[in-house]
């Protein structure tokens, strides 16, 4: 195998969820072989479970019921400290973070502490959070403020060790017209950017900054329209110094990526675009890098299969071939999530049916068969 290829069948698989619905699933690394997903039922669900460095997989650990008697959308998980976690999410009426523990072993605890980032909206749609500096989190989301349906913003808050969560620190609204599937990223110094479909589904990126306190600054420091006519799904990912990709679907549900450079001022300059998929590409939440020039992206594809392509990406931002594909799911795959296991071995979480919550993993090389 040269590098970027990927092994022609699945790993290993397991049905974490098989009774009830499991959707908008994500999953995060605990320790050691140990990971913790987490997918929605109405309410919330956190289950662990073993991975093995060659891809074998366990069964179920332990499972913790959160955000019960409401809903819990789009949920997303970031490590905290020591055996702290927390889930950030969209409920009925509002976003919440909510703090538990796992422990080395993937017994999980009972919630530490809930607290609302985002009250009086409609919604706080898929949010994503990053660590800023020592307990400062920042969350940004797209939310319905009348009159601005859909609109973007950034918020920072507290969370301690402990997983005790403290009040908002700041807020900036940084898209008022329009913002839906965002993703977000660190630039560099106290500088961050969020790709998302801004104005009549076209594809935005914006820098903000968020200095070391969560202090964010009172207006959006550049932005860039890359997509003049449509872009769903972005996720943005540094490709190497200041040199950044953000893959999207664009008007014809094709995959496609557009790379800028984002200097450590926050200023944006469009660089190169091209096509990973000529078909069917949509429902991306994960952009990840193999290794050297390789980049690997799982997507729903044609009839809802699913789907994983590699494809290169220079140093410089110029956008090479796809590489490699595999067909990973021949019935349905709904927001694939992966993650890099260990060595050549990816895991992927993802909605698998009606009711059925997927684990697979599979195999892209890294290193090329002769330089070892």
């Amino acid at each position: 195998m040269a590098e970027g290829d990927i092994g022609d069948t699945v790993v290993d698989s397991i049905d974490f969820e098989e009774s009830t619905m499991s959707i908008m699933c994500d999953i995060c690394h605990v320790t050691g072989d140990i990971y913790a997903i987490t997918y929605i039922n109405n309410d919330g669900y956190i289950k662990t479970i073993s991975i093995s460095a060659n891809g074998n997989i366990g069964s179920v650990i332990d499972t913790l019921a959160f955000s019960l008697d409401t809903t819990a959308n789009y949920p997303r998980l970031i490590h905290v400290s020591g055996d702290v976690f927390a889930v950030v999410y969209e409920d009925a009426n509002e976003g919440r973070v909510e703090t538990f523990t796992i422990s080395a072993a993937g017994t999980i605890g009972s919630v530490i502490d809930t607290s609302t980032f985002a009250n009086g909206v409609i919604f706080a749609s898929d949010p994503a959070i990053l660590h800023i500096s020592g307990d400062v989190y920042a969350i940004a989301y797209p939310t319905y403020v009348f009159p601005h349906p859909l609109s973007g913003f950034v918020v920072t808050l507290a969370i301690a060790a402990d997983g005790t969560i403290g009040a908002v620190i700041d807020r900036l609204q940084f898209e008022h017209a329009y913002c839906t599937y965002l993703d977000f990223i660190h630039v560099s110094g106290n500088y961050y950017a969020i790709s998302y479909s801004g104005p009549g589904n076209h594809g935005w990126l914006v820098t903000v900054e968020i200095d070391s306190s969560g202090n964010i600054g009172d207006a959006v420091v550049d932005s860039l329209e890359f997509d003049t006519t449509y872009a769903n799904f972005t996720q943005i990912l540094n490709v190497y110094g200041d040199y950044y990709a953000i893959i999207y679907s664009n008007t014809d549900n094709d995959g496609a990526v557009c790379t800028v450079t984002i200097n450590n001022l926050g200023q944006i300059t469009v660089i190169d675009t091209g096509e990973w998929e000529s078909d069917r590409g949509i429902n991306m939440v994960s952009f990840l890098h193999i290794s050297g020039n390789v980049y690997a992206v799982p997507y729903t594809g044609t009839d809802d299969h699913g789907w994983l392509k590699t494809f290169s990406i220079s140093r410089t931002g110029v956008v090479g071939a796809v590489i490699d594909s595999l067909e990973y799911d021949s019935t349905y795959s709904h927001r694939p999530k992966m993650v890099h296991v260990g060595g050549s071995i990816y895991a992927i979480i993802y909605q698998h049916s009606t009711t059925t919550g997927r684990l697979v993993t599979l195999q892209i090389e890294t290193i090329p068969v002769k330089d070892r």
